[in-house]
């Protein structure tokens, strides 16, 4: 595979025009894991079936009911950036801004943690911002479930990973086990209003969200039936991942394709708009603040990448400043 440094990011592309499809419900489950990593080596993106606790249609019912609501209703979830009567910082909702590459609302949630917890007072851990309901979808219910759910669902891909890596099955562990930052976050990529600005256009397309690779350890998305997600390819082509609603998608991070030594890839990818509102629901699987992500760095022997800072809540919140992301622009993350 091609490597190449763009903006210190070290990109990967794929040489294949469709990605592979790894069935979770398969009972060796090393059979299993040897799929992950061959997916995971090759392309660097992967379809999951028969994840128990996926119910797509559960799902995007109560992703529409909130995006459907009035704005000033969304807005009671806002962060304070957008909303300064609230005072949730990181978690909450944000609209869509035009004049940007990347054009999309969104709604961050987490995995909440007992206010008695010494982390409790960190921003990356702050509640739940939930929206009000109606008797139509239950909405928290859902979502929650869905956290807890996929919280358990994550941590057993990482472990078949780790045994796809010729690891022991819980090598990943300590970073997971206890108050993950995983976030999940619910997305709309709704029809611009005004004429879209010349850097979120690649000739006749126009993107919604601009080229990068995710910077968690893993991604399981839902696209539901939307089309929009591509991938770039090793000969520098974008290729469509087509949708496929009873399954997720599966990508990784430069998280842990550095702490696999680049073994595995975190490809370059992008959201096209296609000519309507756009759907799409991320859990975003993450260690916990306090969790030593050098110590996987130093033992693949990168240790030139070795950040300062060495734990990954630091280094999130430096990432979040750093690549000034339009929803965390004024956030104020507090001590580090």
């Amino acid at each position: 595979q091609l490597i190449e440094s763009r903006e210190s990011i070290i990109v990967w592309k794929t040489t294949m025009t469709s990605i592979p499809c790894v069935d979770l419900s398969k009972a060796d489950r090393r059979e299993v894991a040897a799929e992950l990593v061959r997916a995971l080596e090759d392309v660097g993106f992967l379809y999951l079936e028969n994840v128990k606790c996926f119910n797509p249609d559960e799902l995007y019912r109560a992703t529409e009911w909130f995006f459907n609501l009035p704005g000033e209703k969304k807005r009671e979830v806002a962060t304070a950036t957008w909303n300064p009567k609230n005072k949730n910082a990181y978690r909450g909702y944000f609209p869509a801004v035009e004049g940007g590459s990347s054009f999309k609302e969104g709604l961050e949630l987490g995995k909440e943690i007992s206010p008695d917890d010494p982390d409790a007072k960190r921003v990356l851990y702050e509640k739940n911002p939930w929206p009000v309901e109606d008797s139509t979808v239950p909405f928290r219910k859902i979502m929650s479930k869905y956290i807890d759910d996929m919280d358990k669902t994550s941590l057993e891909v990482t472990r078949l990973i780790a045994i796809g890596l010729g690891m022991d099955e819980n090598a990943f562990d300590e970073l997971f086990l206890t108050k993950p930052l995983s976030t999940l976050r619910l997305l709309c990529y709704p029809p611009r209003k005004e004429e879209p600005p010349p850097e979120s256009k690649d000739g006749d397309l126009v993107m919604q969200c601009n080229e990068h690779s995710d910077g968690a350890f893993l991604t399981f998305l839902a696209t539901f039936h939307y089309r929009g997600l591509q991938i770039l390819t090793k000969d520098e082509k974008w290729v469509f991942v087509e949708p496929r609603p009873n399954a997720l998608v599966v990508n990784i991070g430069k998280t842990l394709s550095k702490v696999t030594g680049y073994r595995l890839k975190a490809t370059m990818h992008r959201v096209i708009y296609m000519g309507e509102r756009r759907l799409s629901l991320p859990f975003f699987y993450e260690p916990h603040y306090h969790g030593d992500v050098n110590k996987f760095y130093r033992a693949v022997g990168l240790e030139e990448e070795t950040p300062p800072y060495g734990y990954y809540g630091p280094w999130i919140i430096r990432q979040c400043k750093r690549d000034k992301y339009i929803e965390y622009q004024h956030t104020d993350f507090g001590e580090i």
